[in-house]
């Protein structure tokens, strides 16, 4: 009876001896994902702890495009304007105002 309980004794040692070894190489394992993650986490504040400045400086810019898309806008607009005026004007010069009779409009008159 003593032989087998030595030996069931040694059998559990054994696995239990097992079940050590996965458990250090877990920690180990794990130990290294933190650090791993440690190093992500820090990585990403250095990139990210400058972003609301960066951010806030494209805002400004982006309404200065803006602001002056707005103006080139009326510019634009200011300049068809003139232009429109310029073409009527020189229809005008060219004789575009005569008007012609109702006469002349009709076929075979002229």
């Amino acid at each position: 009876m003593i032989p087998i309980l030595v030996t069931l004794n040694l059998m559990i040692a054994v696995f239990l001896c097992g079940v050590a070894v996965w458990v250090w190489a877990l920690r180990r394992r794990l130990a290294r994902t933190a650090d791993w993650l440690t190093q992500a986490e820090r990585a990403c504040h250095r990139v990210l702890h400058q972003a609301p400045a960066g951010m806030l400086e494209k805002q400004v810019r982006a309404k200065q495009w803006r602001d002056r898309y707005g103006l080139l806008q009326y510019q634009v607009q200011q300049a068809q304007q003139a232009l429109a005026l310029v073409s009527v004007g020189l229809s005008l010069w060219r004789g575009g105002w005569r008007r012609r009779s109702p006469r002349s409009r009709l076929p075979g008159s002229r």
